[in-house]
């Protein structure tokens, strides 16, 4: 799949790992996890869905089939991100960003793709800050 966004997601709930989360969406009926990857409260990285298969995290603006998805475990309307998980997500969106050749401004939140109505990943992941440091890391590289 050729990939042109990133989606970053806060799982919204209180999930303690990766497996629940993957036990939820079968239980649904889908295949697998809706995520590609999974950052979990100890910045542990889990994969999810291979990334040569669509998504099953973003309907909003056919995003499923033109990002990956991307969740933090935890609800950042209510509480921040560990550190650790917002070093973890750095350094994964650093390394798809060049993977993929996707700019700084192909990483959206949830919540920012046109048509979704929700507030993920929630107010207290500040992606705008996060955006620009992967911009000027990137572009010093160059």
């Amino acid at each position: 799949m050729h990939w042109k966004y990133i989606i970053v997601h806060h799982t919204g709930a209180e999930e303690e790992n990766t497996a629940q989360i993957r036990n939820y969406h079968r239980r649904l009926g889908w295949r697998d996890i809706g995520y590609h990857f999974v950052i979990e409260r100890d910045g542990a990285l889990v994969p999810g869905r291979v990334q040569c298969e669509r998504g099953a995290h973003c309907v909003a603006g056919g995003m499923n089939t033109n990002a990956l998805g991307v969740a933090l475990i935890g609800n950042f309307e209510i509480r921040r991100p560990h550190p650790e998980q917002v070093t973890a997500l750095a350094s994964l969106l650093r390394r798809l960003m060049v993977e993929h050749r996707i700019p700084a401004t192909g990483i959206l939140g949830h919540g920012e793709v046109n048509g979704a109505k929700t507030a993920c990943p929630g107010r207290y992941l500040d992606l705008r800050s996060l955006r620009h440091e992967l911009n000027s890391v990137l572009n010093k590289k160059a």
